[in-house]
């Protein structure tokens, strides 16, 4: 669980929050006419294309991650009954 969280934050941080603060920056005259803030000007229509895609990553990594542990649980599971059936 601790990795879906770590994941979930990271997704959305780098796609959502620093392109964002990076926008609220530029959009500030603060004087910072650097490339690397001045492309987030041009990626600001994609903003809700970049929240999306954060969503859809964290939900197919969560999915992902939970998908293995129910399988695993799964065949345990199974073992453990035909383990006390056979007796």
């Amino acid at each position: 669980a601790n990795h879906i969280v770590l994941f979930q934050a990271v997704c959305h941080t780098s796609l959502c929050t620093v392109p964002y603060l990076l926008e609220m920056l530029n959009s500030v005259e603060t004087g910072l006419d650097s490339p690397w803030v001045i492309w987030v000007s041009y990626a600001a229509p994609y903003f809700p294309a970049m929240f999306v895609s954060s969503i859809a990553l964290s939900s197919s990594f969560s999915f992902y991650k939970l998908w293995r542990r129910r399988r695993a649980l799964r065949s345990v599971s199974s073992v453990v009954v035909m383990t006390s059936s056979s007796k």
